[in-house]
């Protein structure tokens, strides 16, 4: 204790000491050096100023948030891409538009190397996030739609199966 610290008598509920008694035995610190770190911490909060190290955390949360979107967003444009193309692929050439093929020659550049697939997408979300229930559903969700997708054109191979002369 340093000499200009004062000691005080201080009456808490039970179960916030015991709360107060483990957050100081995991910080390696007393009881007395955990209430007055949070004391003091509250204070800079109030007055707007923060830590180093509350600076740095905020900073490299927000950085895995921007990774993680920006994951999202390309694994999101690579499926797109994919169904583009496979729609086009199984269009009858003599229904394909030239808007069309604009979109499929786009689609095929955004799949090029370098584009990460679904699964590799999905794989680094989970890493970067793995307690974000957002991100496991936006899984699901492509999966899901990817799903969609593969039955919309197997029902479409199928009708035309159905349909051709024999």
């Amino acid at each position: 204790m340093a000499s200009e610290d004062v000691q005080t008598n201080l009456r808490l509920p039970a179960d916030l000491k015991d709360r107060l008694q483990t957050s100081a035995s995991e910080n390696n610190r007393s009881l007395s050096a955990e209430v007055a770190s949070r004391l003091e911490a509250s204070y800079r909060s109030s007055e707007g100023l923060v830590t180093k190290a509350e600076l740095e955390d905020s900073l490299r949360k927000a950085a895995l948030r921007f990774e993680s979107e920006q994951i999202m967003t390309a694994s999101i444009r690579t499926m797109l891409a994919n169904n583009v193309i496979r729609l086009f692929e199984q269009l009858d050439p003599d229904r394909r538009t030239d808007a069309f093929a604009d979109a499929y020659d786009f689609a095929k550049s955004l799949t090029g190397r370098g584009s990460p697939g679904l699964e590799e997408a999905i794989a680094k979300i989970m890493r970067v996030e793995p307690i974000n229930s957002q991100a496991s559903k936006l899984a699901s969700a492509l999966r899901e739609q990817e799903s969609f997708f593969d039955s919309v054109v197997q029902a479409e191979n199928e009708k035309k199966k159905a349909t051709k002369p024999a």
